[in-house]
């Protein structure tokens, strides 16, 4: 009996004395920090940056051997259409033929490249001068797949160039390619080709489901917790001043839960 008794002692003072595992529940639990959501109405804007190129140019050339035999503008000059521009002979094999032929600008726009000087033979293709349209400007802008239910054709853009606000749109979205086409006006020849360039798409005033922008440290998405053992990617689409909108919109949620890097328990991945 006594041996019994020493037995279940020694038991319980083995059990008390051995490190208890951690609950993976509370494991998983101290590897999450909460976000609250704010769901809300708010102006939202869309940062973009890129480079601006012509809204129209044109490389003028001709499919036959030639000598430029007169010149009628100089590189940076502006132009309108039907402007005469310059005469060209052709020449044939050995023989030249003696019909000038005239080229006139079939846009209007300003002279950005000039390769050929008077008496200057001109090979078949090669092109002579460049016409661009600095008035207007494009510029393509990528954007993701989310994107697409906020942004609208027609929607205004700002950006700024040497210092001055300039007000733009949406003139085209691709869908497919996950690219807009914005127009911007350069009456004033505010902008240098080949600088970029960096403004924003105001989307208007949205509702949606909003975190503060700073969870994102630069990225576009997070891996967040939103139920139990239902993780998902939450991508930010807009900024409204200190807050990013978020998708999917989680109108029914109050937070999401961001995970710490360690965090491996996942059993469920949506989106």
């Amino acid at each position: 009996m006594k041996n019994i008794i020493l037995l279940i002692t020694l038991s319980i003072i083995w059990f008390c004395a051995k490190p208890q595992e951690d609950n993976p529940a509370t494991a998983e639990s101290s590897s999450l920090f909460p976000v609250k959501i704010l769901n809300t109405e708010r102006r939202v804007i869309i940062p973009v940056r890129g480079i601006p190129e012509p809204l129209n140019s044109v490389d003028i050339s001709i499919p036959d051997s030639s000598v430029l035999i007169s010149l009628l503008v100089e590189k940076g000059d502006n132009v309108t259409v039907g402007d005469l521009l310059g005469s060209l002979w052709f020449i044939k094999k050995s023989n030249k033929e003696y019909t000038p032929r005239d080229l006139r600008a079939p846009l209007s726009g300003t002279i950005t490249e000039l390769n050929y000087q008077v008496d200057d033979p001109i090979p078949p293709y090669s092109t002579i001068m460049k016409i661009e349209d600095l008035r207007r400007l494009k510029i393509k802008i990528k954007i993701i797949h989310n994107q697409l239910n906020i942004i609208r054709r027609y929607s205004k853009t700002i950006f700024t160039i040497s210092g001055r606000k300039i007000l733009g749109y949406i003139r085209k979205i691709d869908p497919a390619a996950l690219q807009l086409e914005i127009i911007i006006p350069n009456k004033n020849n505010d902008y240098m080709l080949g600088e970029p360039i960096s403004g924003y798409i105001d989307c208007g005033t949205l509702k949606g489901s909003f975190v503060a922008n700073n969870y994102f440290n630069d990225k576009d998405s997070l891996y967040a917790k939103i139920e139990e053992d239902i993780m998902i990617n939450i991508y930010k689409i807009g900024v409204s001043d200190t807050l990013a909108m978020i998708y999917p919109q989680l109108f029914d949620k109050k937070e999401i839960f961001l995970p710490q890097e360690n965090l491996t328990s996942v059993k469920n991945i949506l989106y």
